[in-house]
């Protein structure tokens, strides 16, 4: 389950802020690693059970890689998590598509997952800058002179 409330703010805005501390950095602790992205499993047992939707997975699979190319986005490391959202991805569309009955745990599921690989508009920008703040954070508090 993904944490509650907003995200992270990245060390830059804090620094301007000034609100930066090294026990709240939110940098990178996993570093990229380099190589190629491959399928974490065999298709062959999939495509002898349901070859229609093995290659709707290998299909997902191909695009999600070609964005994730084209944004400079590091997956490797992550294929086992790429393949399970591309699977979830591909049996939503299946579902979709024979009855029209998906069930809304797969597409929480899926929202998680596109959140992680940030494919959702929300997920690629941080949250605010800063300057609004909360209009009603003095309340309760003595007036300054």
């Amino acid at each position: 389950m993904a944490k509650r409330g907003p995200k992270a703010k990245p060390n830059h805005l804090k620094a301007v802020a000034g609100t930066n501390q090294k026990c709240r950095t939110t940098e990178t602790v996993v570093a990229p690693l380099e190589g190629e992205v491959c399928l974490p499993v065999d298709f062959t047992t999939l495509k002898e059970q349901k070859p229609k939707f093995a290659e709707r997975v290998l299909a997902i699979w191909n695009s999600k890689i070609e964005i994730y190319r084209a944004r400079q986005q590091s997956v490797v490391g992550c294929e086992a998590a790429l393949y399970q959202y591309c699977l979830l991805e591909a049996a939503i569309n299946d579902g979709y598509e024979r009855d029209g009955g998906v069930p809304t745990a797969m597409i929480s599921q899926h929202r998680v997952y596109a959140n992680e690989f940030y494919d959702t508009p929300a997920s690629q920008v941080t949250t605010g800058n800063g300057s609004g703040g909360n209009r009603f954070g003095n309340n309760g508090k003595p007036r300054r002179p």
